[in-house]
């Protein structure tokens, strides 16, 4: 029956592959180092608002997608409630681009953060 629900004989294991018959695996995700070294590029062109309100205390959130040769498929999206603070930050990313990529990476989304509080450390 049409939309009868019926046990998987592949209980435990990952579901047949359905669809158009495509091939090929996901990018892979990059690892904390591989990230770190991304922020590090952003950083480098970023003076850090540390003067600003809540500048001295602030998380950045980051979402930028990058080709395989490190350039910007898209517009950088840097959320924080001081937009200044947030404008900082993609126009960092903007002067980093191209950015160094680690071999192997392929296109995706990168996420991450920036926590001022240790970069006002010593300002």
């Amino acid at each position: 029956n049409a939309g009868e629900l019926r046990p998987s004989p592949n209980t435990g294991r990952r579901p047949p592959a359905t669809g158009g018959g495509a091939s090929g695996t996901a990018p892979r995700t990059l690892g904390r180092a591989s990230l770190q070294a991304l922020a590090g590029q952003i950083q480098n062109n970023w003076d850090v608002p540390c003067e600003l309100p809540g500048g001295r205390d602030a998380t950045i959130a980051v979402r930028l997608t990058l080709d395989e040769r490190g350039r910007l498929v898209g517009p950088a999206r840097a959320t924080h409630s001081n937009r200044a603070i947030a404008d900082g930050v993609e126009r960092a990313i903007r002067a980093s681009v191209p950015f160094d990529m680690p071999p192997g990476y392929e296109q995706q989304e990168v996420t991450m953060s920036f926590r001022t509080a240790t970069m006002c450390e010593n300002r």
